[in-house]
């Protein structure tokens, strides 16, 4: 049986978002699928999609109960959750606001994803097939529509993803399960197909969906593989040239170090590897210390060329890799969006209007920031912003 004092308390609900939320919880907390639940309550499938998903209430108040007995609750724990639903039936049926986990305008309803990838970030080309794969999942799994628009210029591209209806998940959640299924479509579809049934699809749907989708992914799992082979080499032929030009030696550097140095720092070809960095921080991800015998001012330089190249910073100012140093400090699930910003108002080609709001998303950030870094932070960005965008 579940209980209140579990975490999930439903005086606490106000709104039909925090409705659809609380009710997903518990279902998770129960170990139950969507499909197992209809099965138990003898309630539609389709139907409790729609109240777990937050799209419609339960219009029956009689339904709510089979629901929350099918996950465990029961007796007087039921009652508090027929509250919330009356409290919430009362209400006008609010927008879904998706937009302020990324920190953006909350003029876009709708607006589940929104990053700009800068043309020169490892992975760029590939990371955009990926966005157009992920909204084919979405509309699948969530039978809803999922509207890409953006724009493109020399310096980068911009998209951004809509939804008809609200996601109850939020976006790292959702790009970990798409993670997940593409590496089952590849390592073991059977078990790709069965994470689609017990999300709710048929088993012929599901079937046909997971060997398009291995499909896809092999033929973009090649073009990763050769953007990786391809990106290491235009990292170390740059690294020699700056070596070179500063007086160094190449014949007394190890050059089976520099590659073990290089190996290790770039991102693996794979699906997961770009998603992780279209979702979170952009630079190289973190790695354990190699032990070399190179001078520590080479291994410096070296790094900072892979970082540069992996996180596509290269033409970037001093003023806007202190802002996105702060962010990658401080921007905690935000950082992605944050970071799209930056590279917004940074790219001139970008239409006004997007630039002056990528502006405005930083400053909503910066002025949110506890203590020295919030004065440090509007400081840097007053000045980068009036450089930039004459603000």
């Amino acid at each position: 049986m579940v209980e209140l004092e579990d975490g999930i308390n439903p005086d606490d609900i106000f709104t039909r978002r925090d409705f659809a939320l609380a009710l997903t919880e518990l279902r998770e907390r129960s170990g139950l699928t969507i499909r197992i639940v209809a099965r138990k309550s003898d309630i539609p499938l389709s139907t409790l999609s729609d109240y777990f998903s937050g799209r419609h209430l339960p219009q029956d108040i009689a339904s709510l109960p089979r629901i929350l007995q099918a996950c465990g609750v029961e007796g007087g724990s039921i009652h508090p959750w027929l509250d919330a639903l009356r409290r919430v039936r009362a209400l006008p049926k609010e927008p879904w606001d998706t937009t302020q986990q990324l920190g953006d305008d909350n003029n876009q309803p709708g607006l589940i994803f929104r990053v700009y990838i800068p043309a020169e970030r490892l992975y760029a080309t590939e990371t955009s097939r990926l966005v157009s794969l992920f909204r084919q999942w979405l509309t699948t799994i969530r039978s809803q529509g999922i509207r890409q628009v953006g724009y493109r210029t020399a310096s980068g591209e911009v998209i951004e993803l809509f939804a008809d209806s609200p996601l109850v998940q939020n976006l790292p959640e959702q790009l970990d399960r798409f993670s997940h299924f593409l590496t089952l479509c590849s390592a073991d579809p059977s078990a790709a197909v069965e994470m689609l049934v017990d999300m709710g699809l048929g088993r012929a749907t599901s079937t046909d969906l997971v060997a398009r989708f291995d499909r896809d992914v092999r033929r973009l799992q090649l073009d990763l593989t050769h953007e990786r082979e391809r990106r290491i080499l235009d990292i170390r032929h740059t690294l020699e040239e700056g070596l070179v030009s500063s007086g160094y030696d190449l014949g007394m550097i190890p050059s089976d170090q520099i590659n073990a140095l290089i190996e290790s720092r770039v991102p693996g070809p794979s699906a997961s590897a770009s998603l992780a960095l279209l979702a979170g921080p952009s630079g190289a991800p973190a790695q354990p210390p190699l032990i070399l015998n190179i001078n520590q001012q080479f291994v410096t330089a070296l790094e900072s060329t892979i970082i540069q190249s992996v996180g596509g910073r290269i033409h970037l100012g001093p003023q806007a890799k202190q802002l996105l140093e702060l962010i990658d400090r401080f921007g905690g699930d935000q950082k992605s969006a944050l970071e799209s910003a930056v590279h917004e108002v940074e790219d001139a080609d970008a239409p006004t209007d997007k630039r002056s709001a990528a502006g405005r998303r930083l400053r909503q950030f910066f002025g949110q920031l506890p203590g020295v870094a919030r004065d440090v932070g509007v400081d840097l960005l007053k000045k980068y912003l009036e450089s930039k965008l004459g603000l």
